[in-house]
């Protein structure tokens, strides 16, 4: 074997442009709840009365008059803010001590700002996705998803969202466009008949532009 050889003539040293870790891009709670800043841990905030606005009380005006008078109502409400926090220690030891690419207080911060991220996750998936209480009045029988789970092949998942569209346009007034549901929720309603059964004859013309290309 001739020397020295190909291994001898090299250390091995961390790689200064690439390194591998883990983060969750798919955090929603910020999408579903946009964090809106204060200046103080608690306090006030306004509330106009949402049936002033529903109300249709312009009228056609006669020359010379004025048109009917409408108001509307403002009160108040309270909010408070609840640390949520978690810490990573990062000693002056280790920080002079890291080799290229690591940089162990940026690192900290990125792990610590996911805990966070995780926490209102959780938070958010306990206290309003999973919480039937607060869906109520959004489907039958009580429930979301009405009297069966969408993995049932009898249940009727357009209906059901249907009527939670409905349930809000009367409330709100407006048309919801987003929905939100879980993994296993998405997996169960795209191999449902009824959704499959409305696009089966795009699938087919797609299999068809696919054979004849």
């Amino acid at each position: 074997m001739a020397n020295p050889t190909v291994r001898s003539v090299h250390i091995d040293a961390p790689m200064s442009r690439i390194s591998v870790a883990y983060r969750n891009p798919s955090y929603l709670a910020e999408q579903i709840f946009p964090v809106v800043p204060v200046n103080n841990q608690s306090d006030k905030y306004f509330v106009f009365d949402k049936a002033s606005w529903f109300r249709n009380e312009a009228a056609v005006r006669a020359p010379g008059t004025r048109g009917p008078e409408v108001d509307y109502s403002v009160s108040s409400s309270t909010y408070a803010c609840t640390p949520v926090s978690a810490t990573k220690t990062v000693p002056d030891e280790m920080v002079r001590n890291a080799d290229t690419p690591l940089a162990p207080r940026r690192e900290a911060s990125e792990f610590v700002t996911d805990k966070v991220l995780m926490y209102l996750e959780y938070d958010v998936a306990t206290n309003c996705i999973n919480a039937d209480s607060v869906w109520s009045a959004s489907g039958s029988n009580g429930t979301s998803t009405g009297s069966l789970y969408w993995s049932n092949d009898l249940s009727d998942p357009i209906e059901h969202v249907n009527v939670a569209k409905d349930t809000i346009v009367k409330n709100i007034g407006r048309e919801p466009n987003v929905m939100v549901m879980g993994r296993d929720v998405y997996r169960a309603i795209i191999n449902h008949p009824d959704m499959l059964d409305k696009v089966k004859y795009l699938l087919s013309f797609f299999k068809n532009c696919v054979k004849r290309h």
